[in-house]
């Protein structure tokens, strides 16, 4: 499930009205309400909210663009969240449409949750904010696009405030990655690793487990990269160039020829 907020343009032309957003947010069903059919059976959809199914773009229009009194002339009059489901995930949905309007609900009210602000002394609540959202059926992005990408640091803010273990284990995941990337000697990599293998155990998390007692077990073979940063990545590939080229003959017969061959394509 992939999701992206967005603050609306305020630069250049872009109008401070949300009607040309909302025009655009219609346009799956623009010619079905020609059809002389009712809007179920055209295939229309409707803008909804947390209790409302058939909401008009003109009320959305009207309510988003009246609730601006206390904004500044630079701050966003709106913004977008965009909820795209993975192909896997609407194959598990019985009534897509349905479906991810209740999922959208229930997004919405961890939305606000996230806020962590108050009203007159009591935590806001989905009634204190204003949305309204519509299902579309034929948009598509691909993981790596730009839509997707975009704000992922936000996203991040309203999972890890929802699921304070995943930020602790992304925490430690990042941690690491930064002593070997940013340590320079061996003695303050045995420090900073000891003090990591601490914080795991003290997390409790299985999932660390494997690459913890590795540490442990190996840590004076890892304390060499520190010496000149170094791998034997270079020596596990030629081994598996050695091994691709040994496969291709079914096996080696006579080994000093085979040798040679290596050192003539390889060296």
């Amino acid at each position: 499930m992939y999701i992206t907020i967005t603050a609306q343009k305020m630069s250049g032309n872009y109008s401070k009205s949300s009607a040309d957003f909302v025009g655009y947010l219609e346009k799956e069903n623009q010619g079905l309400e020609q059809q002389d059919l009712p809007a179920e059976q055209a295939g229309m959809e409707h803008f909804f909210n947390q209790y409302g199914d058939e909401i008009s773009a003109e009320e959305v229009v009207r309510e988003i663009d009246g609730n601006t009194a206390k904004l500044e002339k630079h701050e966003p009059r709106f913004y977008s969240i965009t909820v795209s489901p993975s192909k896997y995930e609407l194959k598990r949905l019985q009534n897509h449409s349905e479906d991810l309007k209740k999922y959208t609900r229930e997004i919405m009210k961890d939305y606000v949750a996230s806020f962590n602000r108050e009203i007159n002394g009591r935590p806001i609540t989905i009634d204190d904010i204003k949305y309204y959202a519509k299902i579309e059926h034929q948009r598509t992005f691909k993981g790596t696009d730009f839509q997707i990408k975009e704000n992922q640091s936000l996203r991040a803010t309203i999972l890890f405030e929802r699921y304070p273990d995943l930020e602790r284990a992304y925490k430690l995941c990042q941690n690491l990655s930064w002593i070997f990337n940013h340590t320079k000697d061996k003695t303050s990599a045995l420090i900073r690793l000891a003090k990591w293998d601490e914080k795991v155990r003290q997390a409790e998390f299985s999932s660390f487990n494997t690459i913890a007692r590795t540490m442990s077990i190996h840590y004076k073979n890892i304390l060499n990269y520190f010496d000149n940063r170094s791998t034997n990545a270079s020596a596990e590939s030629f081994n598996a160039k050695i091994k691709a080229f040994r496969a291709q003959f079914r096996g080696v017969k006579n080994v000093d020829f085979f040798l040679f061959r290596l050192s003539t394509i390889f060296a």
